[in-house]
């Protein structure tokens, strides 16, 4: 266990791989809108979720995380699955295909509060 003192994880890589993901998570509008100018938006929806399959799979089996072990889980698990891998990034897509990066933009700057908000209902 690392003390305060010795941290285990050196504080810059921390903060540079933040940063990383900020860029990317911020780079996310202009980027779909790039690509839905050029290919279906449909196909760049699946292409992420591809591409997020390839990431992860890979990872999991490497860092051993845990697999659900009751139907309950394995449920939670392929809803927020469904959700986060395909339905947000194909829905994101047909959307971002039909308005601006700056409104795609805010999409994603709203997703925290709503994702409170029906946190807090759900509750």
């Amino acid at each position: 266990m690392a003390t305060e003192d010795s941290p285990s994880t050196p504080i810059i890589l921390v903060i540079a791989v933040a940063m990383a993901a900020m860029v990317i998570w911020g780079a996310t509008p202009v980027v779909t809108k790039l690509g839905v100018a050029e290919i279906d938006p449909l196909v760049i929806g699946m292409l992420r979720t591809l591409l997020a399959a390839v990431i992860t799979a890979p990872l999991a089996l490497i860092l051993r995380v845990a697999r659900p072990t009751t139907g309950a889980e394995f449920l939670l698990l392929a809803a927020s699955s469904l959700g986060g891998f395909v339905g947000f990034p194909l829905i994101f897509s047909l959307g971002v295909g039909a308005t601006s990066a700056t409104h795609g933009a805010l999409v994603l700057a709203s997703l925290p509060v709503f994702t409170g908000l029906f946190t807090a209902i759900a509750e």
